[in-house]
């Protein structure tokens, strides 16, 4: 048999047969070691409760601002090496640009012929951006999905409120999806 933390082989006879180390030192090092690992494993409990515990207390305002990060994240993974809708340019940070906006058009929030990744530059609000770059966004939309589709988006929407069981279920279909 051998010592559980220097791996020398016991010799000790007169050793008690639970006893898996050669020496005091070892013993101690073991010890800790067992200690370490049940701290480790309180420490991911207590993180998982936690987790679990903030999930509770978030609003259907937060379960849709995390839906929709994922699904933005699908939209860039999705685009990747296409350039931005709006202006076309390749490179630099994107986002998940969305044709309609998400406030007022809840039902096309998670409509992938809806949303296309879009330069930083574009998406960003003015005064800092062009705030969509809509008319630009729109010509580059009907090159991709064409203008029936594109009508379509334009369309009278019905109004829309998702459940926090459906904005759970959107979020994690996205995250699956980004993972595949």
């Amino acid at each position: 048999m051998k010592c559980r933390n220097c791996k020398q082989t016991l010799t000790n006879p007169a050793r008690r047969p639970f006893e898996v180390w050669c020496s005091s030192d070892c013993a101690v090092a073991i010890w800790r070691a067992k200690e370490d690992k049940k701290q480790a494993q309180e420490a991911r409990r207590t993180a998982q409760e936690t987790r679990k515990r903030k999930e509770a207390l978030k609003t259907r305002k937060e379960w849709m601002a995390d839906a929709l990060r994922a699904f933005c994240a699908w939209v860039r993974k999705r685009d990747e090496g296409k350039p931005c809708i709006s202006c076309g340019t390749h490179g630099g940070q994107r986002h998940g640009g969305h044709f309609r906006d998400t406030f007022h058009y809840a039902s096309l929030a998670f409509e992938p012929d809806g949303c296309w990744a879009q330069c930083a530059q574009c998406n960003a609000p003015p005064p800092m951006g062009k705030g969509g770059n809509l008319i630009n966004y729109r010509l580059g939309l009907i090159g991709r999905i064409g203008e029936d589709r594109v009508k379509e988006l334009e369309s009278h929407q019905p109004t829309k409120k998702y459940t926090i069981p459906e904005l759970k279920s959107i979020r994690d279909d996205y995250r699956n999806r980004l993972k595949s």
